[in-house]
């Protein structure tokens, strides 16, 4: 035991008067009349009683002159526990585990990351006084608390720390310890804390993220050395190289983090939950390499597929799964603004005819006319690219649509009409504002200038001939010049006005056509060059979707999902076969729904309900695949504790530590001094009771 104040120590002096003043002997002198020998006699047969009752006060006395006189003291007591006994004022602690995927890794004993993160935790939890506050909060992307609020209850804190399990989600160190210090600005204790587990796999936190925290950070690592790991990372599915029908190239892209080289490593590819394919691979110590896999299949439509390789000590990142959305076709949607069925006047007579000619060598384009009402309600998911023809004024609804659709991938290739153009609605992913429309003042019209022959649209064109080259033009859009746009002018005329311009909006693209598309403004349909124009643009936009695969997202990630107008269910099915509804009060005036329970891996599925089709149906182009990020495999992309807080390296190794106890004898002195107030208070109430007896 030690004492922060010996010296009050002296008081324990006092106990030699106090005692003294309870067991000094009278001098009396003895003085016999009638009435004090009955009194005497009184007194001889009460000695005993009245003998343990002084004897109890004196205790009692000397016990609440000890309790105080230790307690101005301060003693503390040697205790040994993890990390020490903690000491100070009153403290808030915001505890963030790690639940990444690369939690997932073990040791040489076969112990996880997250299983050793949580025996940090919970060695955490026993340094923490009673008086200490608590909250936990997951890293994985994104961050979620695991506890309602703040709490000095230890037993739901650690009955929560016991159910936890790790994920499959990016580790997001950064918004998890920005969010822990939000949490901590309400704390109302003169301590804050955060302490963040995690086996230090990743990016640390920036510096102007750790200037910025209103509460000290510690942090824990829990894994002494990266163990080898290797990975799948990438698998593309594309059409097959022969062009045949329903057949597809499936490329594995095989990461090896480890610096031995592997030998024959198996991998095992499955279609439909059957095995489809089996190889080995050799991959150099740090390097990569793919696999190759040519697969034809029975019908077409949406397939579901998962590769493997053998187990190490990261099993998290050994399968990656991906669907093949197998067509015989490239699906284009034309929204037709002029619809004459039959007429060579039709604004799409000559453009369906150009897409609808099969082209050899390639996949033939499957086309589909709507106008721009039915439009409306039209899935766009099922398609590859949109043309918008001569549809000068889009609705409000109509253009929402083409918006989203081009932020989440689209192509989209626009030409104008006859008539007043008003298309604020496209205007967020247009090429550029339209600035006026230009007729040329005489029977000819503007001629073709230099075009990009370097872009995929013009560099299969032969010797350098486009077939444009005698094109005229007596109308067409003139576009207000906007450098901070990220577009290219593909073809111009001769003054080097615009004909055709694309830009790219976020991972889709947009082409515009500064004239018709049919015979009213030019002569570009009836020109030798018009049907490959054509054809390349939508092949290209196509391509601006990874041809139109299934989309894949890292675990943890929102998923954008397409709501046409008059849905009334949306559902998606989840890899563990439960399925996730939205009914159509939360479908109404939306033209995307963001779906956010992505924390498994595997394939979902999505349906719909629309008036008409009979029940529900598969979205087979809405379909998407969750897997492992690629960041959390690298197991050797660590950081040190001194990067982003302090150093906890043995913080909980079982060492010395000294609890205070001066408090707990304040108490006690109470106690006793109160308990000495009744034995003294309760011989006089006795006494007084007895004279009321007498």
């Amino acid at each position: 035991m030690t004492f922060e104040s010996p010296f009050s120590l002296l008081g324990l002096l006092l106990l030699l008067p106090l005692i003294w003043l309870h067991l000094r002997r009278h001098r009396e002198t003895t003085v016999r009349f009638p009435a004090m020998e009955i009194l005497r006699r009184i007194v001889v047969r009460r000695h005993l009683e009245n003998r343990t009752r002084f004897l109890l006060l004196l205790i009692l006395r000397a016990a609440v002159l000890c309790a105080f006189t230790l307690a101005a003291a301060r003693p503390s007591i040697a205790v040994w526990r993890p990390g020490g006994i903690r000491s100070g004022p009153t403290l808030s602690q915001v505890m963030i585990i790690d639940d990444s995927a690369s939690m997932m890794q073990k040791d040489e004993d076969g112990r996880s990351a997250f299983s050793l993160a949580l025996t940090h935790a919970m060695a955490e939890l026993d340094r923490l006084r009673p008086e200490d506050a608590v909250h936990i909060l997951l890293a994985g992307r994104p961050p979620r608390p695991v506890l309602d609020g703040f709490t000095t209850d230890r037993a739901p804190v650690a009955a929560a720390l016991a159910s936890l399990r790790p994920g499959f989600r990016t580790n997001d160190t950064e918004r998890a310890i920005e969010e822990a210090s939000l949490l901590l600005q309400d704390a109302r204790t003169p301590q804050t804390e955060i302490l963040f587990i995690t086996d230090l796999c990743g990016d640390p936190p920036s510096k102007a993220v750790l200037r910025g925290l209103s509460a000290n950070l510690r942090v824990v690592g829990t894994m002494p050395r990266a163990p080898r790991n290797v990975s799948i990372d990438r698998v593309d599915v594309a059409a097959g190289a022969s062009g045949g029908p329903l057949e597809m190239a499936i490329s594995v892209r095989v990461t090896n983090r480890d610096a031995f080289r592997r030998r024959l490593l198996p991998l095992k590819l499955f279609l439909d939950d059957q095995p489809a394919a089996a190889g080995t691979m050799d991959i150099p110590a740090g390097g990569t390499a793919t696999k190759e896999f040519s697969h034809r299949f029975d019908d077409k439509g949406l397939h579901r597929g998962v590769v493997q390789i053998e187990g190490d000590r990261m099993a998290a990142d050994d399968r990656r799964w991906f669907t093949a959305d197998v067509r015989r076709a490239i699906n284009v949607l034309i929204i037709n603004g002029d619809n004459r069925p039959g007429s060579y006047r039709d604004e799409t007579f000559y453009l369906s005819r150009a897409l609808e000619t099969p082209v050899p060598g390639d996949y033939p384009l499957a086309v589909q006319m709507v106008d721009p009402e039915t439009a409306k309600v039209t899935p766009f998911e099922d398609q590859s690219v949109i043309f918008l023809a001569g549809v000068n004024e889009p609705s409000p609804a109509l253009g929402d649509r083409l918006v989203a659709w081009v932020e989440a991938g689209g192509g989209l290739f626009v030409s104008p009409g006859t008539g007043p153009l008003s298309w604020r609605h496209l205007q967020t992913v247009l090429p550029g504002r339209i600035r006026a429309t230009r007729k040329h003042p005489a029977s000819g019209g503007y001629r073709p200038g230099a075009m990009d022959l370097a872009h995929p649209v013009f560099a299969g064109f032969e010797g350098g001939l486009t077939g444009l080259e005698n094109l005229t033009a007596a109308t067409h859009l003139l576009l207000e010049p906007d450098p901070s746009l990220d577009r290219a002018v593909l073809a111009q005329f001769e003054d080097s006005a615009p004909l055709l311009v694309e830009r790219k909006v976020a991972s889709g693209r947009v082409m515009l056509l500064t004239t018709t598309v049919d015979r009213d403004w030019t002569t570009l349909p009836i020109q030798p060059g018009f049907l490959p124009l054509m054809q390349r643009s939508v092949r290209y936009l196509a391509a601006s979707l990874d041809d139109r695969q299934p989309r894949s997202v890292p675990v943890g990630q929102a998923v954008p999902l397409e709501v046409v107008e008059g849905m009334r269910q949306l559902i998606v099915r989840t890899p563990g076969g439960r399925n996730v509804a939205f009914s159509a009060n939360r479908l109404a005036d939306q033209t995307r729904l963001w779906f956010k329970d992505t924390s498994a891996p595997g394939i979902y599925r999505v349906y719909s309900r629309m008036p008409g089709y009979g029940g529900l149906v598969e979205q087979t182009a809405a379909a998407f695949t969750v897997n492992v990020s690629p960041e959390e495999s690298d197991l050797t992309r660590t950081w040190s504790p001194s990067d982003g807080g302090d150093d906890s390296d043995g913080l909980y190794e079982a060492v010395k530590g000294h609890l205070p106890i001066w408090s707990y004898l304040l108490l006690a002195g109470i106690l006793l001094l109160l308990a000495e107030t009744i034995a003294s208070g309760w011989g006089l109430r006795k006494s007084h009771l007895g004279k009321g007896r007498t």
